[in-house]
């Protein structure tokens, strides 16, 4: 078996060709290293100390070589040095990717040539130095973030006057000037004012428009409803209350409502497979209007809800029942428990609150929701069901988060955990294998789509990565063969992970402070197109799915919208991302098998299970077919056994797009799937850290366009435009 990387066992790390020699750059590395060392070797013979050769090529005296002064050096050497050479001689040098070379990276790097040392001792970096470089990043990420609260509060301005608002310019201290109580300081003062504008009663916070009281309004406009089919579709024709209460009874008709549990309202039937909108020709009645004076709360909880009969008969709901009430500090409905009702008043008594008016009150959105049963439309997979998943406690994921740490620094032959990602001297088996995928449509170039600035991936931009696990689905770790299969880093769109969430500027309706759907679920459809095209690409014969972009990038939109305070209406956004998924698996190659991961008995898995009932009810068989849904499987534990069985299995992941596998090796983000998956695989971290252009010593705020791009190609990976 040969030892370079593009003929690679299943599991270990084959050795790399030496830094001196990457495959994607050839001779003019050697050349390059060949002109270093001269150097070296001719300050040595001469007895010369390097610091003079420094302050000598330092033309303008700022203790720096820039890029022009390390050129006109390079050239006094080797008059003909090409382009490419002097750019790799340039990137030897400049360690840390600063964009220049100091003292000590300067004399590092003629010792690293094997020139002979050169009769100094370069200082590491004190406590004092580290303690300061870590407080200047800490103190540029908190002015980014209060810079984000203030254009959202000015958007928020802009919705409600109606006019044009002057953008906030804050004046910031230069940190590179600032000691270390200086920076500590300003980090505290930042904090604290940080946290003040995220409280709900902060000014920022204020500005957003009150939350109206769901049992008055008549009727705003309209998100897409449930059909009889229980697809997501366009809001019902009829409108405001109308189109609202159609939605709600045709959920309750897709549900299958449970006995005792109607709404009063007659359930338009489910058609068969392939009839998907009611009211077109297909024979179906749609679910009549209510009375007059039924609000849109009513039509909210005949959502099978034995709430809406409660509230219209003025029955009051017993003590000791568990109930939600609408929260008027914090916009949203909160859990509690009935202790009684004052009748005289019309309120109830909560155990978090004394008196609250009936309309506030309601049972459990999620009692109704739809649960995994045989009969869903597609064939269930109950093997995991109700098993443990996950780590034993924090301390277990802890455990493995150092352990794979120190498989990457030991594989890839750093020093530390940080240092520049090219000073790696061996690497993971299968980098050659990493395909890039880039879009290159008009989407990838609207709003802050493109990659660059603090993106490394474009917002329709695909990775596939070669890996294989390292631990199972309780994190233990996998004994005897681990097979390899790929892993597809993408991003959903992320309109509500929190208040400084930025993508959500690209899809707000014009001249308003709310989310336009349409064009949300246009952008998902857009992705969930590029995953089956990278499926057909590369031959995938598994695709392994999960609720991609229906966690965290959701959790938090009521705050950008009030509109989603209302849980329906954030219901009909997830059956609006399930939708657009089984849209694009239609188009997939027949030969793909679908496996789709959910469980969970939290709220948010209860609502992402029965989107994804409704949804795939509803698809065509062809898709059905195809579909086997996982109740409380492990998404990467899946891909690992059915890696077993064929080398084309593909796992899709929900990527940052700043950085793959975000801060995995740090204590933070201990649910999130991008970063426990890299915790449970050192190949995939260690990929990471180089397609990332990995240094602790970097900011990561100004990449270039094309650095994923570049990486890849540094690797010996492929790129597809498409």
């Amino acid at each position: 078996m040969s030892g370079r990387i593009g003929n690679r066992p299943a599991t270990g790390a084959g050795p790399m060709p030496s830094l001196y020699r990457w495959p994607a750059e050839g001779e003019s590395r050697a050349e390059a290293f060949r002109i270093i060392k001269r150097i070296g070797e001719a300050l040595g013979s001469q007895n010369i100390p390097p610091e003079s050769m420094f302050r000598h090529v330092d033309k303008d005296r700022d203790t720096i070589i820039s890029p022009n002064e390390f050129s006109a050096m390079m050239k006094q050497w080797e008059p003909n040095i090409s382009a490419e050479t002097l750019l790799i001689a340039f990137r030897e040098f400049d360690r840390n990717s600063s964009g220049h070379i100091d003292l000590r990276e300067f004399c590092a790097a003629l010792e690293r040539a094997g020139a002979p040392k050169l009769g100094i001792k370069l200082p590491m970096p004190t406590i004092e130095e580290v303690r300061r470089a870590e407080l200047m990043q800490e103190v540029i990420d908190l002015q980014t973030g209060l810079q984000d609260l203030d254009e959202l509060a000015r958007l928020k301005r802009c919705a409600l006057t109606g006019q044009e608002q002057p953008v906030t310019k804050r004046r910031w201290p230069d940190v590179s000037t600032l000691d270390i109580p200086a920076l500590e300081a300003e980090q505290s003062r930042l904090t604290d004012e940080l946290l003040a504008a995220e409280k709900p009663d902060s000014p920022a916070c204020a500005l957003m428009p009150p939350l109206p009281n769901l049992d008055q309004r008549a009727g705003p406009p309209s998100p897409p409803s449930y059909t009889a089919s229980g697809v997501s579709a366009p809001a019902c024709a009829a409108g405001g209350t109308a189109g609202y209460a159609a939605g709600a009874a045709s959920i309750a008709s897709a549900g299958e409502s449970q006995a005792g549990q109607g709404s009063g309202y007659a359930a338009a039937p489910v058609p068969p497979a392939g009839q998907t909108k009611a009211g077109q020709g297909s024979g179906y009645a749609a679910a009549p209007v209510p009375p007059a004076g039924q609000t849109k709360a009513a039509s909210l909880n005949a959502f099978g809800s034995t709430a809406s009969k409660a509230r219209q008969e003025k029955t009051p709901i017993p003590a000791g029942t568990s109930v939600e009430y609408l929260s008027t500090s914090q916009r949203k409905w909160l859990p509690a428990m009935v202790q009684g009702f004052d009748a005289t008043a019309g309120t109830y008594k909560l155990d978090v609150k004394a008196a609250v008016a009936l309309q506030d009150v309601r049972l459990p959105f999620c009692c109704n929701l739809l649960r995994l049963d045989p009969n869903c439309g597609v064939q269930v997979n109950e093997q995991w069901h109700g098993s443990s998943m996950g780590p034993a406690n924090d301390a277990h994921r802890d455990n493995v988060r150092e352990g794979t740490k120190e498989q990457v620094v030991k594989r890839l032959g750093l020093l530390t955990f940080g240092d520049n990602f090219r000073c790696a001297r061996a690497g993971p088996p299968g980098y050659k294998d990493t395909v890039l995928f880039v879009d290159q449509s008009a989407f990838a170039a609207q709003g802050s789509a493109p990659s660059g600035g603090q993106n490394l991936l474009g917002r329709y931009d695909c990775v596939a990565l070669r890996i294989c696990a390292d631990y199972d689905k309780d994190w233990k770790f996998i004994q005897g063969a681990r097979p390899s299969f790929w892993v597809l880093h993408a991003a959903a769109v992320n309109i509500g992970e929190n208040v400084r969430t930025s993508e959500i500027a690209d899809f707000r309706k014009e001249g308003l402070n709310s989310l336009d759907e349409d064009k949300y679920l246009k952008a998902m459809l857009r992705i969930f197109d590029n995953v089956m095209m990278v499926c057909n690409t590369l031959e995938a014969e598994h695709l392994v799915l999960f609720p991609f972009g229906m966690g965290a990038f959701l959790r938090n939109l009521h705050l950008l919208d009030a509109t989603y305070c209302d849980p329906l209406a954030l219901q009909q956004l997830r059956c609006g991302i399930v939708a657009k998924m089984v849209e694009a698996l239609s188009g997939s190659c027949p030969q793909l098998r679908i496996h789709i991961c959910l469980g969970g008995d939290s709220e948010e898995a209860r609502c992402n299970m029965d989107a994804f009932i409704r949804g795939f009810r509803a698809a065509g068989q062809g898709v059905k077919d195809r579909t086997e849904i996982w109740s409380g499987a492990d998404a990467f534990q899946l891909s690992h056994d059915l890696a077993s069985q064929s080398s084309k299995v593909l796992l899709l992941n929900g990527a940052n797009r700043r950085l793959l596998g975000n801060h995995w090796f740090e204590g933070g983000a201990r649910r999130a799937i991008d970063e426990n998956l890299h915790r449970r695989s050192w190949i995939m971290s260690a990929l990471a850290y180089m397609l990332n252009g990995y240094s602790s010593k970097r900011t990561f705020a100004n990449r270039s366009p094309n650095e994923l791009r570049d990486n890849v190609q540094w690797l010996g990976g492929k790129v597809y435009n498409y």
